[in-house]
Formats: structure tokens, sequence, C-alpha cells
């Protein structure tokens, strides 16, 4: 999806549409977590099999140690937050998965 956007010169918000996620910041940070890993940004230089230049004309970004750990706090607490998250929308499809049974057998006894 960033070789995508990078190779069609998209911004965040076209790449979201173009693969139908709900938000631009889902496009943004995942380039920013990639960019921690991979370095510069998804630069052409980066992406395998990029038709562009692999010359890249800006320069290294040095990351200390300290904002590398922080930085990896934050993504830590963030996974914390989501997994938290999907523990309760599981929870309550169950739920409602569970209540919609239980309404269409309370419809059909009716109907008997």
């Amino acid at each position: 999806m960033l070789k995508y956007k990078l190779e069609n010169n998209l911004t965040y918000e076209q790449t979201s549409l173009h693969f139908n996620i709900p938000s631009s910041s889902v496009i943004y940070d995942w380039n920013k977590f990639c960019s921690k890993f991979i370095g510069d940004n998804m630069s052409d230089n980066n992406i395998p099999n990029s038709k562009k230049s692999k010359r890249s004309n800006s320069t290294d970004i040095k990351v200390t140690k300290s904002e590398y750990s922080e930085e990896v706090r934050q993504l830590k607490e963030r996974i914390s937050e989501l997994e938290k998250e999907l523990y309760y929308k599981s929870a309550e499809n169950a739920y409602l998965k569970k209540l919609e049974a239980l309404m269409q057998e309370k419809q059909e006894k009716r109907q008997q």
C-alpha cells in the first residue's frame, strides 16, 4: 500500500480511498511505524522493486536510543489499547449474536 502510494504520487487520503481504508491516519501511522525500521519515510531506495531512482537526496535522520525507546514504549501502549478495544468489541459482537439468536427463536415460537 505504501509502495502504491509512493509510485502513484498519492496523498494519504487518496491512498485510503483506493484501498477502501476508513481513515487516512491508518496509512500515515503505518508509514511512520515502517520508517522507524526501514528509515526515510519509505523513500524510493527503501522500497523493493521501486521504479524510481535508487538515489536519495534526503539526509539521513539519526534517531537516538532514548527517542527510539520512547517510540517503542508508545507503540506498545497503543498495541495494548487496541488489544483491549478488540477484546471488548469481540465480547460485544458475541453478545449481539446471542441476542439476535434469542430474538429469532422467540419470533419462531410466536409463529407456531
